[in-house]
């Protein structure tokens, strides 16, 4: 039994994951090279080729160290830098894949109506319909 609280849309767009230290934003790993792979308002799927950013581990260091924070860093609409802070949620190897890759789910931070979270879903473009979450969120404007 499914018990995701949003359905997810997927997605195909390159983006960079830094870890931050909350409060002074201080980079303390990364950048790491990933892919969004599928959207909610609630969060995103990532895949990416390691769970390390140099000896961070992308899912336990802000587990265990609650000062830290995932940042994704994505090109805007305007072909400007933007990003958006995340908590990781999950993440596994995908072992029958060559070569072996990582998923790694994440919870957006923000809200989903937040300016942050409306701009990267309209980067995103979710594949074929928009779907009834994005039209329930944010009308036909996404």
């Amino acid at each position: 039994m499914d018990k995701r609280r949003f359905e997810r849309v997927p997605v195909a767009v390159d983006i960079e994951i830094l870890v931050l230290r909350k409060g002074s934003g201080e980079i303390v790993g990364g950048p790491v090279a990933a892919a969004v792979v599928d959207v909610s308002p609630a969060g995103a799927g990532l895949t990416l080729a390691s769970i390390r950013a140099g000896a961070l581990h992308l899912f336990y260091g802000p587990k265990d160290d609650l000062n830290l924070v995932l940042r994704l860093r994505f090109s805007g609409e305007d072909g400007a830098p933007r990003h958006i802070d995340v908590i990781p949620v999950w993440f596994d190897k995908e072992l029958d894949s060559a070569p072996p890759f990582y998923r790694l789910g994440v919870e957006f931070i923000e809200r989903p109506a937040s300016p942050s979270v409306r701009e990267l879903l309209r980067i995103l473009k979710p594949a074929g319909s928009i779907g009834r979450w994005l039209r329930e969120l944010f009308g036909e404007r996404v």
